[in-house]
């Protein structure tokens, strides 16, 4: 179906494991009915069975339960070998980035709650996001059912399709020389990027420049360093100390190797 193709199809056995729908069916509502239309089957209830047909599938619970086993499934060895085979067929579709050279990309969620942002591909090159076209991913095809760690997980096990960054960036010209750092547009573009490029930010962050102070002339402050505990000689302990050394009777200080209260 056209704008479904991230989509794979999940093993029906995983669907009809509970364990590993546990705590989808608080979430979405006629759980045990959207359960039996994934699986084709049909009500016991003979009064209810002529309901159950292929436009069912136009209800949005049906899709959401759908969409919420398959973002759990592709999380596991089978569902990832699946979306490898798409990713090798490029059915998720190419990065648009022109330094990528249409590197393909794969299927990410920006939110784990549906209902937040549609679906969009992640290009393991560029690492940046993009909005697919809706010929691959209808626009009412959520995020969330592919999940915001699909991608990463997934070049986790599969690291052989991990490439290098690109080694080329564009560089914007006038009249072939680059523009340079003061003008408004390449500030503003810093400035989106998180960095500041103003002359009084040039210096690296692990200088340490003393800070000025305007009492003594703009001459810089010594910075000063706290001694050890074990530096510091208490005052009473060097009064003390200079009091035995000027002290002509003290042991310290006797020339003729006596001992202290004895007759030279």
């Amino acid at each position: 179906m056209e704008g479904h193709d991230f989509f794979c199809e999940v093993d029906r056995s995983f669907i009809e494991s509970r364990f590993n729908l546990y705590g989808i069916q608080s979430e979405v509502s006629n759980f045990n009915d959207g359960l039996n239309i994934i699986l084709d089957y049909v009500s016991s209830d003979s009064s209810s069975a002529d309901d159950w047909n292929r436009d069912d599938w136009s209800r949005k619970e049906w899709m959401d339960l759908y969409g919420r086993i398959h973002a759990r499934f592709i999380l596991t060895a089978r569902g990832q070998q699946l979306m490898l085979q798409k990713l090798r067929n490029e059915e998720f579709g190419r990065c648009p980035r022109v330094y990528c050279e249409g590197h393909p990309v794969l299927p990410v969620g920006l939110s784990d709650t549906p209902g937040q942002h549609r679906v969009m591909t992640y290009c393991p090159k560029c690492q940046d996001v993009f909005i697919p076209p809706n010929t691959l991913a209808a626009r009412y095809v959520d995020g969330a059912y592919f999940g915001t760690t699909f991608p990463h997980f997934f070049l986790m096990q599969y690291p052989d399709h991990v490439p290098p960054r690109p080694e080329r960036k564009y560089t914007p010209r006038v009249f072939g020389y680059r523009i340079h750092k003061s003008s408004p547009s390449y500030q503003l573009a810093a400035s989106t990027s998180g960095t500041n490029d103003n002359a009084s930010n040039d210096v690296e962050d692990d200088v340490k420049v003393p800070k000025t102070s305007s009492n003594h002339g703009g001459v810089a402050d010594p910075v000063i360093e706290p001694m050890d505990e074990d530096e510091v000689t208490p005052k009473n302990e060097s009064k003390m100390a200079v009091a035995a050394s000027s002290d002509p009777n003290s042991g310290t200080n006797n020339s003729s190797g006596s001992k202290p209260g004895e007759k030279a």
